[in-house]
């Protein structure tokens, strides 16, 4: 029988989270073990066989048998270390990984305020002490980006949301109705652009977490937008959910109250009341997750909890500035009659429904009725 010779890697072949070397025995403490299973390494373990210590692509290692579980169910490196992005076109678990994507679809973050935003200014302190240069935040924007964050994850405590439509929830730029503001405000070096593929590439997430086509436009996109991304992958990890039907009510715990902010991705549309009112059709954050109901897509002005949040929708189609408590228009007895919403008339409302449109304006609404979310 001829000897075949053992197969080599392609040395052109691109990394990946499968991808991991065999450590030697003499390159190793003899207590080194398994820091998944605690199994002294090229002993055997409870099953009989023998614990092989593997490094991944970060120069971790770990047993063998226990890191290739804990890759199929994650593309990270127990440490949380940057791994290489998945190939499915040159590897089949990266191509496997893939396509159960599809049946992890229903799995939820759910917020955990204290604990995700402590792992945010963890993850700020580590970039900065890795290249102050490109990462380093003037201490008033940080301030205030921190205090952003704090107050969005304290309103979304303990709501479930898909993982793409939380990271851009707690983007400072996707989820902004003002983003010239934004830029002003947070300053010029928290977008820098770097690449999010090729070897300049500087962190990793979860396919789960990139969904929305326009994080990933011309070729790189700001770093404190991967950096999010890569955050939101760690919470997914920790603090993720499986869909079950209690979860459609969009909450863990319900501590009582009636007023709830739930976050809103744009608005599409908008009709003109006969009092004088404006009443707004959204897209509500994580929609294609949500059963939601025509009905409570029409959002009353008075809902909304900052009006500032709707003043550029206003601004561009033509519609007066809001006034608490008043009519944005002047109506007539006359005009009023003939505007009301009853029978046939309601034919007459002035109703503005771009559903295509691109806004990403991010809006917070405090609602009695979709007390549970939508």
């Amino acid at each position: 029988m001829a000897r075949r010779a053992a197969p080599k890697a392609n040395p052109t072949t691109p990394r990946c989270p499968h991808y991991f070397q065999q450590v030697s025995a003499a390159s190793l403490q003899p207590e080194d073990a398994c820091d998944i299973c605690d199994h002294v390494y090229y002993t055997k373990n409870e099953h009989g066989d023998l614990e092989i210590p593997v490094r991944l692509a970060c120069g971790h290692i770990f047993g063998k048998d226990c890191i290739s579980e804990w890759l199929r169910e994650r593309n990270t490196c127990p440490y949380r270390d940057v791994l290489p992005p998945n190939q499915p076109r040159t590897c089949s678990k990266c191509r496997r990984w893939d396509r159960r994507r599809g049946e992890r679809s229903h799995t939820v973050i759910v917020v955990h305020a204290s604990e995700m935003f402590r792992a945010f200014k963890e993850k700020l302190d580590e970039l900065a002490a890795d290249d102050k240069k490109l990462f380093g935040i003037a201490n008033g924007a940080k301030t205030k980006l921190l205090d952003e964050f704090q107050w969005k994850l304290r309103e979304y405590d303990r709501q479930f949301h898909p993982p793409a439509a939380f990271a851009r929830m707690m983007d400072p730029m996707l989820g902004a109705y003002d983003r010239r503001k934004v830029r002003r405000e947070l300053g010029w070096g928290m977008f820098k652009m770097i690449p999010h593929t090729g070897p300049a590439k500087r962190f990793t997430w979860s396919l789960d977490v990139v969904e929305d086509g326009e994080l990933d436009s011309r070729g790189g996109i700001p770093w404190i937008t991967q950096c999010i991304r890569e955050w939101a992958t760690e919470m997914l990890e920790e603090f993720s959910h499986e869909g079950h039907n209690h979860i459609q009510e969009g909450y863990e715990v319900k501590d009582g109250t009636d007023d709830v902010v739930w976050a809103v991705r744009s608005i599409v549309g908008y009709r003109r009341n006969g009092d004088g009112t404006v009443t707004y059709k959204v897209r509500w954050e994580g929609h294609e997750h949500w059963d939601v109901s025509e009905e409570q897509r029409w959002v009353p002005e008075e809902d909304f909890a900052s009006h500032d949040m709707h003043e550029q929708y206003d601004h561009a189609h033509g519609i007066p500035p809001y006034r608490r408590g008043g009519r944005r228009w002047a109506i007539q007895g006359a005009d009023l009659a003939k505007k009301a919403p009853t029978g046939t008339a309601m034919k007459k409302r002035k109703v503005r429904d771009d559903d295509d449109s691109s806004d990403e304006e991010e809006v917070y609404r405090r609602s009695k009725r979709l007390r549970n979310g939508p």
